[in-house]
């Protein structure tokens, strides 16, 4: 009997249980905490919480039980606990970017933010790495900063196995994975520290870059602690304070009334990429949606497509 493939009328159960997603179905669903009471929705029902394109996520699921299928390594555990890599190759010595799905350092919604994602590189040309990083009580900085600097290690260590060009490399983030990402393209506190090469090009989706505009987020605690309200370790991990000529291009946008990360993120990063002379692209859009992905079927959808074009320049 042929086995059905995923659908939007898949149930949650079944994409986590598939035998070929074992070694990361802990991950798969967002927020891990209700993944099991989550299992009895099915995969178009996630639309009621988060902007979602079950059909783009559905084709993805699909596209990765194949490609597990023909023996393709798609998760990479690391030592340290619930933290690794998913390898999303085309080979062919093209080079990479690394997503960094967001989720207020709680969690790495790589359901909503990273898979089709990935995917959606992958069609452009791209090899694509999404990052599982340090969460909740392992959130504390440096340890997620010491995460994507373990990635870019395994990637450079292994690029000519895997066949992926580790010249002009991307990162990309959403929500808390923005942050993540833009951190480590600051010098000091970022690839330098880490002996790694700086990113040639950011793109941040909605990003919560700063930590200097709301006072109570679950971002700033999850990532400083106790001492979530020290302003000068808010200030050291807001991105625009360490802007300078030497930052990678950038390519940013978010929601005019986004209702989780305020708008004055990306403004600030914005202005401060303008005020260094870097190269940046901003786009903002109507709306106060919060976790758009990709943007399907909204004003930004085809973002992943101008970002290249500026990664390309």
């Amino acid at each position: 009997m042929k086995e059905k493939l995923f659908s939007p009328n898949t149930r949650l159960w079944a994409i986590r249980h598939a035998k070929e997603f074992k070694s990361f179905r802990k991950y798969i669903l967002c927020p891990r905490d209700f993944q099991i009471a989550m299992q009895v929705y099915r995969l178009k029902d996630i639309a009621c919480f988060y902007p979602f394109d079950s059909e783009d996520a559905a084709i993805t699921f699909n596209e990765m039980r194949e490609r597990i299928r023909k023996k393709e390594t798609l998760f990479v555990p690391f030592e340290k606990k619930d933290t690794g890599i998913y390898q999303f190759l085309i080979g062919e010595d093209k080079p990479f970017v690394l997503i960094l799905p967001g989720g207020g350092y709680e969690d790495v919604c790589a359901l909503i933010e990273g898979y089709s994602t990935a995917r959606e590189f992958n069609r452009l040309g791209y090899n694509a790495f999404i990052g599982l990083y340090s969460v909740k009580k392992n959130a504390l900085y440096p340890s997620p900063l010491e995460d994507v600097a373990k990635m870019l290690e395994y990637i450079f260590k292994n690029h000519e196995r895997l066949h992926v060009s580790i010249d002009n490399y991307a990162l990309c983030g959403f929500s808390a994975g923005g942050h993540l990402a833009a951190s480590f393209c600051v010098k000091d506190i970022g690839y330098n520290r880490y002996s790694l090469e700086r990113a040639n090009t950011l793109m941040i989706a909605y990003g919560h870059t700063s930590f200097l505009y709301e006072k109570k987020s679950r971002t700033v605690r999850n990532f400083l602690g106790r001492k979530w309200k020290d302003r000068f370790l808010r200030e050291k991990f807001s991105v625009e304070k360490h802007i300078d000529k030497a930052f990678p291009k950038t390519f940013l946008w978010q929601c005019k009334n986004d209702k989780v990360v305020s708008i004055k993120n990306s403004l600030a990063l914005a202005n401060s990429l303008k005020k260094n002379e870097c190269m940046y692209e901003y786009i903002q859009i109507d709306g106060d949606a919060h976790g758009l992905g990709l943007g399907k079927g909204t004003a930004i959808e085809g973002w992943v497509e101008k970002a290249i074009k500026l990664w390309e320049k």
